[in-house]
């Protein structure tokens, strides 16, 4: 049985049908994933096939995600974005670190936070590694 989730993948195009609207993605994990196509995308997919050893597509949409995880096909597309292989990827939109330490941090209770030692930060190397002088 699979389920129908919002996804994100990135990959290498390597094969389009612009009749069918369809190509296919194969991922950095190597799964191949089906995605449909407009009309408007379509230079964007056959740029990325011809420049398929330069260039990723990032898809964004809703897709069938089968039980093990893997995603099988995009029913929709709301977002296509051809990127140059290897470039980074950034979510502006996505938490700072900043905040999502100090969300696990606060579910930390005082008493284990009281057991820490005092001079931890100042010697961190010798809390985790023991004496060495030896």
């Amino acid at each position: 049985m699979s389920v129908e989730n919002a996804v994100e993948v990135c990959g290498e195009v390597f094969e389009a049908d612009v009749r069918a609207r369809r190509f296919q993605v194969r991922t950095e994990k190597d799964q191949t994933v089906s995605v449909p196509f407009s009309a408007e995308q379509e230079q964007q997919v056959t740029s990325a096939l011809n420049g398929h050893r330069a260039v990723r597509v990032r898809v964004r949409g809703r897709a069938e995600v089968l039980p093990d995880g893997h995603i099988s096909r995009f029913w929709r597309v709301d977002d296509l974005l051809v990127v140059e292989a290897g470039a980074e990827r950034f979510d502006p939109d996505a938490q700072a670190i900043e905040d999502v330490l100090a969300g696990i941090a606060a579910q930390v209770p005082a008493s284990e936070w009281a057991k820490l030692p005092r001079d931890l930060n100042a010697n961190l190397d010798h809390h985790i590694y023991g004496d060495r002088s030896q």
